[in-house]
């Protein structure tokens, strides 16, 4: 293994956009953990995805993406469910924690991806994912073992 090799292969505009999800993501915990004494993770949930909405809207005009396939609904459907249940869970939580330690268990996302893109889809993770993924384990084992 020659790590010369993997940053050559990352693309840098895949790199700037993981920043900035991380960035938002961040800023969607820390605000989520300042208003949680005011709303219910309902109403952040339905808030945040209705002014999402509003905001991504245009860029989908504008970058002249296509309506996806009514045969394609359902699964349309099952990501929106995720995504709005996902919110939900996630205001849940940083009721009952700080918005630092929700972050490092919120890192049990790409380990569950890689669990179910091997399930679903039968692709086998390198030894690298498979290391990362015990340290994010063994972080959120650590997060949890030191909550109050």
């Amino acid at each position: 293994y020659d790590p010369r090799n993997l940053i050559q292969s990352i693309a840098p505009l895949g790199v700037i956009s993981g920043i900035l999800a991380g960035l938002a993501s961040a800023f969607v915990e820390i605000i989520g953990r300042k208003l949680r004494i005011h709303y219910s993770p309902y109403s952040l949930t339905f808030l945040g995805t209705a002014f999402g909405m509003l905001f991504i809207f245009p860029v989908f005009l504008l970058t002249g993406a296509t309506v996806p396939a009514v045969n394609s609904m359902g699964v349309i459907f099952l990501l929106g469910l995720g995504g709005v249940s996902g919110g939900t869970l996630l205001y849940y939580g940083l009721r009952h924690m700080l918005a630092q330690s929700a972050s490092i268990i919120v890192l049990l996302e790409p380990f569950i991806s890689i669990v179910a893109a091997f399930i679903i889809f039968l692709e086998v993770p390198s030894n690298l994912t498979i290391f990362g993924a015990i340290l994010l384990i063994a972080a959120d084992i650590i997060i949890i073992k030191k909550q109050p």
